[in-house]
């Protein structure tokens, strides 16, 4: 759990399987667009496209307030 991790308490059995997911996370492909003021419209098409010819199957956004939200909606209701 978490929690152990951060407490440094892991079991051998823990270690062993974090282990596991940190390949499985190291092997996994990753898409970065670094495109500043990218519209919310835009990011959904990208995404939407990506999981059509790719697979995606997770999408992070950081730093949400730099998204442009379209002229109609409110930041709030376009996310």
């Amino acid at each position: 759990a978490q929690h152990h991790l951060v407490s440094g308490s892991c079991d051998a059995n823990e270690v062993r399987k974090l282990a596991r997911k940190r390949q499985d996370v190291a092997d996994a492909p990753l898409w970065i667009d670094a495109t500043p003021g990218v519209s919310i419209p835009s990011l959904r098409n990208q995404v939407r496209t990506m999981v059509r010819t790719q697979g995606l199957r997770m999408v992070i956004v950081d730093y949400l307030q730099l998204m442009q939200a379209p002229k109609a909606e409110s930041r709030q209701v376009a996310v």
